[in-house]
């Protein structure tokens, strides 16, 4: 947790950081009980952004239909996700935490900036969709 509160200090300038993940309530409290366990103050925003949200507007902005299981409830995972925006999908079983958070970075900023951002993703290219 110390090496991860120092790295999200060094990224962001030594301010609040803004966490997006795929699950964002489960992955917030997690983080957060791991540094009041070794004593360090919240490094991370209280504002956040859910993948999920991040992709929702995405599709509405570009009028591209929202997956859907049963015509109510979207289906916007992290599969699907990865297939959109041109990555393999997560291994299964998870093999360790920054798998995801590896895949949730380049999923976000493939959506938002139309472009690769990890050098654990350089191989896959970016559908021209996405690109700005």
């Amino acid at each position: 947790m110390g090496d991860f509160n120092e790295w999200i200090l060094k990224v962001n300038n030594g301010k609040k950081s803004c966490l997006v993940s795929q699950n964002n309530p489960k992955d917030l409290e997690q983080l957060w009980n791991g540094f009041q366990i070794v004593g360090i103050e919240d490094p991370l925003h209280y504002r956040n952004l859910d993948l999920h949200s991040v992709a929702i507007a995405y599709h509405l902005l570009n009028n591209i239909e929202i997956p859907s299981s049963d015509k109510l409830e979207s289906n916007l995972s992290s599969t699907y996700l990865s297939e959109f925006v041109g990555i393999p999908d997560e291994p299964k079983p998870h093999s360790t935490a920054l798998a995801g958070v590896l895949q949730t970075a380049e999923i976000y900023n493939r959506l938002m900036f139309g472009k690769k951002l990890l050098e654990e993703f350089r191989q896959f290219e970016v559908p021209i969709y996405l690109l700005k």
